[in-house]
């Protein structure tokens, strides 16, 4: 089954909103780290009346290439990007 260009704007669209409801934190790759959720992600992806059931890959698929392409909204930052860095360096090993 193909998607068009019309199909793959909405299960985009689809997929960031439960992306947005789902995982607020979690940015696209984090999601993808998580296979379980990622799955769950397609799951509600499918069910909603907007697509026309598109496979696993084609909805992620679809969903990284417009990461790639920048035409996500702006998410908020992950929360492993706000962790305080160690106030002192690291001793250099001795060679």
């Amino acid at each position: 089954m193909n998607v068009t260009l019309n199909e793959r704007d909405r299960i985009v669209e689809v997929a960031e909103r439960v992306h947005f409801e789902r995982y607020p934190d979690w940015t696209v790759d984090e999601l993808l780290l998580h296979p379980r959720e990622a799955i769950k992600l397609c799951r509600e992806v499918r069910v909603s009346p907007l697509v026309a059931f598109p496979s696993d890959s084609q909805i992620l698929r679809a969903y990284l290439n417009a990461r790639k392409q920048g035409r996500l909204r702006d998410r908020p930052a992950s929360r492993a990007a706000h962790r305080p860095r160690a106030s002192k360096p690291r001793p250099r090993r001795k060679t």
